[in-house]
């Protein structure tokens, strides 16, 4: 809990700055002055099972006060903490979570007890820790006059694999995570997401897979090699990735595969090659997507038995078309 407050006039008897509770001695969490003495108290009860910390001649009537009480539950300790001094109290038994119905500020749940006599500037109470740039921030926006409520939502402690920025109170999942109702769950395998927000994760994209959850980046999505292809979308494994056909080619993380340029050619037997072969110097194809050297032709103005001994036309003649 952090605290901005100021005793004023008579001194009271266990003026409380907030009393959570069942009712007198049941699982109470308290803060405030004990009995009419300028010490500071700050407890927990376990149903009528108390451990207190207190901090002797803390209240200096009409100053105010910044208090920050906490409880670790790793060390069972209480922590009371006004202006620069620190006290400490370690708890023989650990304090339990409870559920409480008379949450009161500036009044006790004790029956004779009077009401706090001061004034309150900000008063912040959470289920979480909270490092000293926090506290510190949440007692000046008290001083500063900044809106509680609005202090206490920027303050809030996100669920796990979740987060938010310091303008919205709203938590949402991480990149790589997706919400399941109300918890963010990770992203399985073929999908990705790859940055915080609400929406769902995506799957991969064609031509790409990956076999890892969480995925936060494209980047996790592995591309099908050179030479082959896949059309799935949040593919999972790299066997969706399969060959492209003779007289096609492409190249890695491709969805589909183009035809041969004209000039090239790619055998049934060259599968596992990434690019097409290129006809011999000189010759060419009628048209694209060929799939064996047999379609290559001498070009026009060039004449041979095969593609592979193209020649010049001899001086006097001509060739306007491949073959």
């Amino acid at each position: 809990a952090v605290a901005v407050v100021k005793f004023t006039g008579t001194t009271g008897e266990h003026e409380r700055i907030f009393d959570f509770g069942k009712g007198e001695s049941n699982d109470n969490i308290l803060l405030g002055r004990s009995g009419t003495a300028s010490v500071l108290a700050f407890g927990i009860w376990n149903a009528a099972e108390f451990c207190v910390v207190t901090s002797p001649s803390a209240i200096v009537q009409n100053s105010w006060l910044t208090i920050v009480a906490t409880y670790t539950s790793s060390s069972n300790t209480l922590q009371l903490r006004v202006g620069s001094n620190v006290v400490f109290e370690r708890c023989t038994l650990a304090r339990t979570d409870r559920d409480v119905t008379k949450t009161y500020v500036g009044k006790s749940n004790w029956a004779n007890e009077g009401y706090f006599q001061g004034s309150i500037a900000g008063l912040y109470i959470v289920d979480a820790p909270l490092n000293d740039a926090q506290t510190l921030e949440i007692s000046n926006s008290m001083y500063e006059g900044v809106d509680a409520r609005q202090q206490c939502q920027l303050m809030l402690v996100c669920p796990g694999n979740s987060s938010r920025n310091m303008t919205s109170a709203l938590c949402e999942c991480n990149a790589g995570f997706s919400r399941d109702n109300v918890t963010c769950q990770r992203c399985a395998t073929g999908k990705f997401k790859d940055t915080t927000g609400s929406h769902d994760c995506q799957d991969c994209f064609a031509g790409t897979y990956t076999s890892d959850q969480d995925s936060n980046s494209t980047l996790n999505c592995q591309l099908c090699d050179a030479g082959k292809y896949s059309e799935a979308l949040g593919a999972v494994n790299k066997s969706t990735c399969i060959h492209c056909g003779a007289g096609t080619y492409s190249g890695r993380g491709s969805s589909w595969c183009p035809a041969c340029a004209a000039g090239k050619y790619k055998t049934s037997q060259d599968l596992d090659h990434a690019k097409c072969v290129d006809c011999p110097l000189y010759s060419s194809t009628v048209g694209q997507g060929k799939t064996n050297a047999s379609f290559c032709q001498c070009q026009a103005g060039y004449v041979g038995r095969s593609a592979s001994s193209c020649l010049p036309c001899i001086a006097g003649k001509y060739k306007t078309e491949i073959g």
